[in-house]
């Protein structure tokens, strides 16, 4: 913690007698699936990653822990320990703190969706697609709220952080769309214009996909016909779009609801894409397309 008491200067420092006296830079990313934690997220299971950018050693044989610098790498392995910690004694109140700390930060990231919504309308952007952007984002939030209950032990205090994460979710979510609808106005964009489903999406609000068997890391993403180039950029963010596709495929989401989630986070994708992503999947034997409500 900086400690401006103290001329500027740091009251606990986090060094290694070995490393450097950098400052400790950090970004901490919305949606990142690139590394080994995927193999966790692909079953279900929560994991988060650590990583130390840029790396000048990167998938090369020299990609070591030597080719870190110990000072950043202690900085990391005392917040990833701070937080084990912190989950592994959370004890009924402790859990009820920890919804207190995750509402606190999921005011302040569905604040900054509820701007980049604004100015996606600001320029001209679907309406529709800046709407989805706040519901998601209130989503996201919610369930982020709510998995704090995991750690309460006690059904007293779990109702109580569901409380918590439903009070979030139905004041914020009302209120950012209607701030939403009233920029649009004043911009001279008509909110319920194209408010409507396509007979397209319709179809696809009824069609559930259910995994039949899990595919481990990033495969399934397009691919070229025999002997034709694909552009390795465009084959990344077809992993990446497929890996999010699987990740959101509960069994309990249907297809638009799956779209509508991975357009929040990659941007706008067409449903008759996403739709031709599971058939393909259900051919596969990977999914089974089941009806809502059967």
């Amino acid at each position: 913690m900086q400690n401006r008491r103290i001329a500027y200067s740091y009251r606990y420092p986090i060094l290694d007698p070995q490393g450097s006296r950098d400052q400790f830079y950090y970004n901490i990313e919305k949606h990142y699936g690139s590394s080994d934690h995927a193999v966790f997220l692909n079953y279900g299971v929560p994991a988060v990653l650590f990583n130390n950018w840029p790396d000048i050693a990167y998938h090369t044989s020299e990609d070591r822990a030597s080719g870190a610098d110990p000072t950043q790498l202690k900085r990391a392995a005392f917040i990833a320990l701070a937080s084990l910690v912190s989950i592994a004694y959370a004890d009924a109140p402790g859990a009820l703190r920890v919804a207190e700390l995750a509402a606190g930060n999921a005011a302040e990231r569905a604040g900054a969706q509820l701007r980049l919504a604004l100015q996606m309308v600001g320029g001209k952007g679907s309406y529709g697609e800046a709407a989805n952007l706040v519901r998601m984002a209130y989503e996201r939030e919610g369930e982020a709220i709510r998995s704090a209950a995991v750690l309460a032990e006690d059904a007293a205090v779990a109702a109580r952080i569901e409380a918590v994460s439903k009070s979030f979710v139905d004041t914020g979510l009302k209120a950012d769309l209607e701030r939403l609808a009233a920029y649009a106005r004043a911009a001279g964009v008509d909110p319920e214009h194209g408010a409507g489903q396509t007979a397209e999406e319709a179809a696809a609000a009824r069609i559930v996909p259910v995994k039949k068997r899990t595919v481990s890391g990033m495969g399934g993403g397009v691919r070229g016909a025999r002997g034709a180039s694909v552009d390795p950029a465009e084959a990344s963010r077809a992993q990446y779009l497929a890996m999010e596709f699987r990740g959101f495929a509960d069994g309990k989401r249907s297809v638009l609801d799956i779209r509508n989630a991975v357009s929040a986070e990659y941007g706008a994708q067409e449903i008759g894409k996403v739709l031709e992503f599971f058939r393909a999947g259900e051919k596969s034997g990977e999914f089974e397309l089941t009806q809502r409500g059967q």
